[in-house]
């Protein structure tokens, strides 16, 4: 709490004021005049819009997506997303499997352990089919902690048998604490492989990629070639 009050907040004020300054220099040079005061209440307010959403975050979205089972091969595709309470009804007969994604939690000042720990109990709660986790899991505060990772998914050990997670490009950062984490709660990481868990709809095939910085397409498609899917799923 000490580097979030001295450091991260007063941070959050200094980088819109930077901003700000840029454009009022910006406008000033085109014969536009902004007064100070403008800056400070444009600046509070872009503070207070971004201070809210980091100390409320994160919420829970529930999307449907209908899939047709067909083999795409290795071709990229993006799946439509429907808001469930939008969509009507599922299609009759359909085998329905539940998904929970974690993303980007970002451990740290706005994410403490005690709040990622309890999203990771809201979701074992619902009793989802699969969890994956997709990333991104620290920050420079937190990547120092060793076990704080363990601690906030330690309500996922228990279902460690439907869950798959693979790195995001802040992963690498701290690598050997994110790999080491997910070894002691018995979670796979999908570095360019992948994974089949059972489920009550039958086997499922699951492909997990490293972040690619660079040729990101083409390396996947590469993988999708390496990793085809496979035909009891």
């Amino acid at each position: 709490w000490i580097v979030r009050v001295l450091i991260d907040i007063p941070a959050s004020w200094f980088f819109p004021v930077v901003f700000l300054y840029w454009f009022v220099r910006a406008t000033f040079g085109l014969g536009v005049y902004l007064s100070p005061q403008w800056t400070l209440i444009t600046s509070a307010i872009i503070w207070t819009i971004g201070l809210y959403h980091s100390l409320h975050r994160p919420k829970f979205e529930e999307r449907t997506l209908i899939l047709d089972r067909n083999d795409l091969g290795p071709k990229l595709i993006k799946l439509q997303g429907y808001n469930s309470k939008s969509r009507a009804s599922t299609p009759i007969n359909a085998q329905v499997l539940k998904i929970c994604q974690i993303t980007d939690p970002h451990l740290g000042p706005f994410m403490t352990i005690a709040k990622l720990c309890s999203i990771c109990t809201k979701i074992v709660e619902k009793n989802p089919d699969i969890i994956i986790l997709t990333g991104d899991f620290f920050t420079f505060q937190s990547s120092r902690h060793v076990g704080a990772l363990v601690e906030s998914l330690s309500p996922l050990r228990q279902v460690a048998h439907k869950t798959v997670a693979c790195l995001g490009n802040h992963d690498y950062e701290a690598l050997p604490q994110t790999v080491q984490a997910l070894k002691e709660l018995n979670i796979p990481l999908l570095v360019d492989d992948d994974i089949v868990l059972n489920t009550h709809i039958g086997k499922v095939q699951i492909v997990g990629t490293a972040f690619y910085f660079r040729q990101a397409n083409f390396k996947i498609q590469q993988l999708c070639q390496n990793k085809p899917r496979k035909t009891d799923c």
